[in-house]
């Protein structure tokens, strides 16, 4: 099975121009922050949700909440459904994870891209049942 969910960035830009629109689209002040998520289809639209790195908050949150999918039950992070954007190729910027120089990160980013990859289908059905329900509102 060929893996569609891949690892990436978003441009500024883009997230600036977003926030124009919506002022939930993430934001780093200080500008330091790396903004790496996952980039998805669904219903035929490219989206890109943000990935988290791990906090003790998140081994709290429910296993059954449909906006955040817990990777390795919150220890590596978790994936941000409720803060997926819409994106076309052009604002998308790919990431290499092998050239990630903070030895630390790398093996995290390589921890979740395994993890995506295991589960993508189950990743894919969330992603589109949050769809399903901020549509409907």
């Amino acid at each position: 099975m060929r893996t569609t969910i891949k690892i990436c960035g978003v441009q500024s830009v883009y997230l600036d121009y977003l926030r124009e629109f919506d002022r939930v689209v993430s934001k780093d002040p200080a500008q330091n922050r790396k903004f790496v998520g996952i980039l998805l289809e669904v219903n035929n639209f490219s989206y890109y949700a943000p990935l988290s790195s791990p906090k003790p908050k998140h081994e709290f949150i429910a296993d059954t909440a449909p906006d955040v999918i817990k990777i390795e039950r919150g220890r590596l992070g978790i994936i941000n459904l409720n803060n997926m954007i819409p994106v076309l190729p052009p604002v998308i910027i790919p990431i290499h994870i092998a050239r990630e120089p903070d030895h630390r990160y790398r093996q995290l980013l390589m921890k979740q891209m395994l993890y995506v990859r295991k589960n993508e289908e189950a990743i894919k059905k969330k992603a589109k049942r949050l769809y399903q329900i901020v549509k409907s509102r």
